[in-house]
């Protein structure tokens, strides 16, 4: 069996959103701690999580077998994030792969995250694909860590995902599609919660 770590993305500063999406709120759960419950329940290694700062953490209840990674540099972008993921992976000799997510996709479940560990391969990257597209949450093999970690700016690591496609898994998954960055979103998706 493989040794996966997922790494949930939750640096953003949400501009779009006007408030951090992190905390929004989600049956009861901020958008954070239901990536975490939906990552924690899969047969992954381990769960990182990476923020703004430790205080920005402080509002969450991060369990003690979730691992917390600081990006100072966040406002350079995703890109920032996923190489502060990478760097720390590198020392867990044990870790095949790599699974990027999201916090802000509140419509992916455990079931979606582990059909992407089921299905994975040695030397394969498996990503998500919704709406005519592929993206987050994908799974990258140790091989693609180098590759992370010349990522730039405010995008995420699809282009690892186009620049490999003769190594590309695909899964479907149209929970993915849903993903939430402007006010409009949460609304529209969450109506009960603001009656």
């Amino acid at each position: 069996m493989s040794n996966i770590a997922i790494v949930i993305l939750a640096a953003g500063s949400s501009k779009r959103m006007g408030q951090p999406k992190q905390k929004l709120n989600i049956g009861g759960k901020t958008f954070l701690q239901n990536a975490i419950d939906v990552a924690s329940l899969t047969s992954c290694s381990v769960v990182l999580v990476v923020v703004q700062s430790l205080e920005a953490a402080d509002a969450f209840k991060i369990p003690t077998n979730v691992r917390l990674l600081v990006n100072a540099d966040y406002a350079a972008g995703m890109a920032t994030s996923i190489k502060v993921a990478v760097n720390v992976l590198e020392s867990y000799e044990n870790i095949d792969a790599l699974m990027i997510m999201n916090c802000d996709q509140p419509r992916i479940s455990t079931p979606d995250l582990q059909q992407l560990i089921d299905v994975y391969k040695p030397g394969c990257i498996v990503a998500s694909t919704f709406g005519g597209t592929i993206g987050s949450p994908a799974l990258f093999d140790r091989r693609f860590f180098p590759e992370l970690q010349l990522l730039q700016g405010d995008r995420g690591a699809k282009s690892v995902i186009l620049q490999n496609k003769s190594r590309l898994i695909e899964v479907s998954m149209p929970g993915a599609q849903v993903d939430v960055d402007t006010r409009e979103d949460y609304e529209a998706l969450f109506p009960q919660i603001l009656e």
